[in-house]
């Protein structure tokens, strides 16, 4: 068996054991699981809710909203405490650690009855929201009013609770009266029955388990520090990846790069993967604004309509996101996202998108092995889930629920604040994939343990926090995007059908069966496509991405004609004696098509030449490097100047089958005699000779003398000669330089001259548009 074989043979067997010890620590010890308890379903409850409601007033309340509701800190208290099952069983019958909140209303949206039901479907509480009218409460009958109600609830036991007084509830025209009972039930625990009245009527009726501060601060928070650091951190990465996100939006639309069919597909599913939450399978978001005292309900609809509105614009920040970074990912990581093209695409039944699921449900279940055997090392690992996840559980679709609203939107936001954003951030820099995958992994670490230490306590928080950050980023580094997606969305589904699965109601048993069959049927389904041919990433690329890959191979030539350039132009100029020679190029653009260089004759002049060519990119660095060859080879025949830049002119018109107009100038320099020897094809470069005032003059005049050394006119090569005097200065200068420039020279040797030449005159433009290129042999006083 050869190494991959192997290590493929351990990656399948780690996640086998990965989803068997998932299932069995499922059943066994997950709040969720098995301790979950479930005994009827969401239906059950709203049967159990209305049928209190008969007997409490007898108004029928057609309209039902069902909110889970659980106790994440009780439950850690039994583990935290060593609390025995006796003593549990006491909280349990009056104050469990989960329940049900049924929300009743008629169909205008009035006499609403909130209704506590345990997960065995009896009534554990209730509270009357709408009490029309002004009424007078009295102390006396109230306290009679509270004490039958704690007589009913808890018959001879209510002798043990102790009476802790009274406090008046003010609401919108009356005043009520709230009576408190308490009575405690283990060390470190109280159950508090609180009672409210109106006029002579209870309205109002809960029982409630209350941990002492002290031990909870010290045995079942989480650090407080901590919480506080990693809220404000991850608020401020959100602020600053929204901002950032937009702006890479702004500039991908005027690049014409931005995918807009896939944002606008993502859009819609975001919208309705969040909004079914609201709508169609949880009334989780609706419930808290229904309930919420107001002087006249305004019905569903207007309780909905903000939480959609917010709903939407989540949408629409996540579209915009995605759209404006995918690029950037495209770019940074090629290949990563063939399979999500796949399946954008409807490629659904490629081996692209099969590869990808079966990849990812092996990830998954690497996860559920890690996880477990990080959190059974931890202390309290048992409340390493929060009690809110189980709101897919009231919805009315769980595994519609636990599938898109939770497990899909969950995944979506990871990928894109802990991978998407940050590579586009980082998209410059000049690192391995490996170091941006581990930024990656500490950015993903962030969202994780700011997520997690409000539920999990200590230091378990944060050991899976960096086991959950890199079963996202490590799929995604060695595989690609879908897979690091479905390996979340995987895993989270299946964890929420094992957890419906261990429940004792038959509805959330059959739930938890259908979505366990979902995954099977995936997953024999891409066993049957993952062995065909994967389609190639020309093939399934979006028409968006041919922009972008027309930018990408225009940046490859600029880049590739830059390191030409570079490599084209002298690394070192020579050293002359009585005489210094200094030269600078700045392009325009990436890539100029100038070009100087500075070579030693064999009889010890000194060749100087500049080119100033208008084109760029791939077609001036293949004109430049045949002029530099030429040039080398004629400069050791030591012909004269107005010969050399005919011959050389003629042959690149010749090679390249192009009579464009050759913009070439040389000097043949005698250091000895100071004699230099003109010639020039074009009216650029152009040449200067300058010269510093004498020392007398220097006081009254600071800037040296300039004059152009005028050419000959010639339709061919103008060609002069002339003699540096002491102190003289001859540049050569692209046609990019302006008048002010030449004439505002500095005393000194060559390198005052380029200093001068490139110095920045404020707001005024120091130059014409086009490459600058300065090329200056300067001779020194005797």
């Amino acid at each position: 068996m050869n190494r991959r074989a192997l290590l493929l043979a351990i990656f399948v067997i780690a996640a086998a054991c990965g989803y068997a010890l998932e299932f069995f620590w499922v059943q066994h010890s997950d709040p969720l699981g098995a301790n979950l308890g479930l005994e009827i379903s969401r239906g059950d409850a709203i049967t159990a809710a209305r049928q209190f409601a008969t007997t409490y007033d007898g108004i029928s309340r057609a309209q039902a909203y069902v909110k889970f509701d659980g106790n994440d800190d009780l439950e850690r208290f039994f583990s935290a405490a060593g609390v025995t099952r006796q003593a549990r069983a006491v909280v349990e019958e009056r104050s469990p650690a989960v329940s049900y909140l049924v929300l009743l209303m008629d169909r205008e949206g009035k006499n609403r009855l909130r209704v506590r039901v345990s997960r065995s479907g009896r009534v554990l509480g209730y509270s009357q929201l709408d009490v029309q009218g002004e009424q007078r409460t009295y102390e006396a009958s109230a306290l009679a009013a509270a004490q039958g109600a704690l007589l009913k609830r808890f018959g001879k036991e209510s002798a043990i609770f102790r009476y802790d007084g009274s406090k008046p509830v003010e609401r919108q025209n009356r005043r009520d009266l709230a009576f408190k009972w308490s009575r405690q039930a283990s060390p470190h625990l109280a159950i508090d029955a609180n009672v409210e009245v109106a006029g002579t009527g209870v309205i109002s009726e809960e029982i409630k388990a209350r941990i002492d501060p002290t031990f909870q601060e010290q045995h079942i928070k989480s650090i407080g520090k901590a919480n506080t650091f990693l809220g404000i951190l991850i608020w401020c990465m959100a602020l600053i990846i929204a901002i950032y996100a937009l702006f890479r939006y702004v500039v991908r639309v005027r690049e014409q790069e931005v995918p807009h069919g896939r944002a606008l597909l993502l859009l819609l599913v975001v919208l309705v993967a969040s909004a079914s939450g609201l709508l169609i399978f949880s009334d989780d978001s609706v419930f808290d604004v229904l309930q919420k005292p107001q002087e006249t309900s305004q019905g569903t609809f207007a309780a909905s309509l903000p939480v959609l509105i917010a709903l939407f614009f989540f949408a629409l920040a996540i579209a915009i996101a995605w759209a404006g970074c995918e690029g950037d990912l495209r770019e940074r990581f090629p290949g990563k996202l063939t399979s999500f093209d796949a399946l954008l695409g409807g490629r659904i039944g490629s081996s692209n998108v099969a590869t990808a699921f079966l990849t990812a449900a092996g990830w998954a279940g690497v996860s559920f092995l890690l996880f477990r055997m990080v959190g059974l090392g931890m202390a309290n690992s048992a409340a390493s889930t929060s009690f809110k996840e189980a709101t897919v559980m009231a919805s009315r679709i769980p595994m519609l629920a636990s599938l898109f609203s939770y497990s899909l939107m969950s995944a979506i936001t990871a990928v894109l604040m802990g991978m998407m954003v940050p590579v586009s951030m980082l998209r410059r820099w000049k690192t391995t994939g490996a170091r941006l995958g581990f930024v990656i992994f500490l950015i993903l670490f962030v969202v994780f343990s700011a997520t997690l230490t409000r539920s999990v306590p200590g230091a378990a928080a944060f050991a899976l926090a960096a086991v959950g950050a890199a079963m996202l980023a490590v799929p995604f580094m060695l595989h690609d995007l879908l897979t690091s997606l479905l390996s979340t969305v995987i895993g989270s589904t299946y964890l929420f059908g094992t957890r419906m699965l261990s429940q004792p109601d038959q509805d959330l048993r059959t739930q938890g069966i259908a979505l366990l069959a979902v995954l099977l049927i995936a997953l024999v389904a891409a066993l049957t496509r993952a062995f065909r041919t994967p389609l190639p990433d020309s093939e399934v690329r979006p028409l968006y991405a041919r922009n972008l890959l027309e930018r990408q191979s225009l940046e490859a030539e600029l880049s590739a004609a830059r390191h030409a350039q570079q490599r084209l132009l002298p690394m070192k100029l020579p050293e002359i004696p009585g005489a210094s020679v200094t030269a600078r190029c700045e392009p325009s653009s990436d890539v100029s098509g100038d070009y100087y260089d500075v070579l030693s004759l064999s009889d010890g002049r000194l060749l100087f030449v500049m080119v100033d060519e208008s084109v760029e990119g791939l077609s001036a660095a293949l004109r430049v490097t045949l002029i530099k060859g030429l040039l080398l080879s004629y400069a050791r025949r030591l012909l004269p100047a107005a010969e050399l830049v005919r011959r050389v002119k003629r042959q690149v018109q010749d090679i390249l089958n192009d009579q464009r107009q050759l913009y070439i100038a040389v000097a043949l320099f005698d250091p000895v005699t100071r004699h230099v020897e003109l010639a020039r094809s074009g009216d650029s470069p152009s040449i200067f000779i300058s010269m510093a005032p004498s020392p007398s003059d220097q006081s009254e005049q600071s800037a040296a003398i300039t004059r152009e050394v005028i050419m000959p006119a010639s339709t061919d090569v103008q060609e002069v000669e002339l003699t540096l005097e002491r102190g003289e200065a001859l540049m050569m200068l692209s046609d990019a330089f302006d008048d002010l420039s030449v004439s505002q020279m500095a005393l000194g040797g060559s390198v005052q001259h380029i200093e001068a030449l490139f110095r920045p005159r404020g707001n005024v433009a120091a130059h014409a548009s086009g490459d600058r290129t300065a090329l200056v042999l300067a001779t020194e006083r005797g």
